[in-house]
């Protein structure tokens, strides 16, 4: 509820930073099938996508750090789309200092418990490139182009009209552009692809929509019918998911309850919630 609540919140403030209309920016980021599964599914997506948000929303204020420290420590892949904000402003000196300054305050704490546990202050963040990229190399998933079009689902020609036909360009506009090509390139260059890699793209594709539809009279006509579609499938889709995503483990909990033997495994929280006595994998001494 309170990921959920932040998410709607960072959405409203960055409608009216980018002077849209903030209920047809609402209901395009958050009515999809797409945003509707993944919002609470699994992942830290939609909290880093909030304070990524929030910290565009603060720029250039000192404040904004606070905002790249919490997305970072959320997601750390978030540091990737800091300098996107130099679209929007070019802060002076002294407020890159702070921002700077509030951003190491606001890690480190979580910098300072590294070191002390584990004698490395950057042993989580590392961890996590090792596990989810290092360990991954050789094992490619193929590319599906069509997953392009999951995010968006029915405004996807809407948001290529947005594009387009948006007349005398701002710089506050390329942001969403540079926005929503980092968000395809670093999908497309993971080994493994997970849909909700691509969840930050709803927020480009909610803006560009915006866009096309405030010029239309028929905009609310337009937007009912998308939301009884978006719902409709949305509902589907999550039925889908639910059952695929808790058959896997199910299955594999019932064989493993037969073979009555110790269970050493990365997905040892799932297992156990199937009853299964699973235990993490031990690190490994590097020598």
């Amino acid at each position: 509820l309170l990921s959920t609540l932040i998410l709607v919140t960072s959405l409203y403030l960055t409608a009216k930073k980018w002077d849209v209309d903030y209920r047809l920016f609402l209901v395009i980021a958050l009515v999809t099938p797409y945003a509707l599964t993944f919002s609470v599914l699994e992942g830290t997506e939609a909290m880093a996508l909030s304070m990524i948000l929030l910290a565009a929303y603060f720029w250039p204020s000192s404040y904004s750090g606070i905002f790249f420290g919490l997305s970072f420590l959320t997601r750390y892949t978030s540091i990737l789309f800091f300098p996107l904000v130099l679209f929007l402003e070019r802060p002076n000196l002294k407020q890159l200092i702070l921002t700077g300054v509030l951003f190491l305050l606001t890690v480190s704490p979580w910098l300072a418990y590294n070191y002390l546990e584990k004698g490395d202050p950057f042993y989580s963040p590392y961890g996590s490139y090792k596990f989810n990229v290092q360990a991954r190399t050789g094992h490619y998933q193929s590319l599906d182009l069509m997953n392009f079009l999951v995010p968006g689902a029915f405004y996807s020609l809407i948001v290529l009209l947005g594009m387009v036909k948006t007349e005398k360009k701002k710089l506050k506009d390329y942001f969403w552009f540079a926005f929503l090509a980092l968000v395809i390139i670093s999908y497309v260059l993971l080994p493994l692809r997970s849909m909700r890699y691509l969840y930050l793209a709803i927020v480009p594709i909610a803006y560009f929509a915006t866009l096309w539809l405030e010029k239309q009279k028929n905009k609310y006509h337009i937007i009912a019918l998308l939301i009884v579609a978006n719902v409709a499938v949305a509902y589907l889709a999550g039925a889908f998911l639910a059952e695929e995503s808790n058959a896997g483990y199910a299955n594999i909990a019932e064989v493993l309850k037969k073979d009555d033997c110790p269970v050493i495994s990365n997905a040892w929280p799932f297992l156990n919630y199937y009853s299964v006595a699973a235990t993490h994998i031990p690190e490994r001494e590097e020598t």
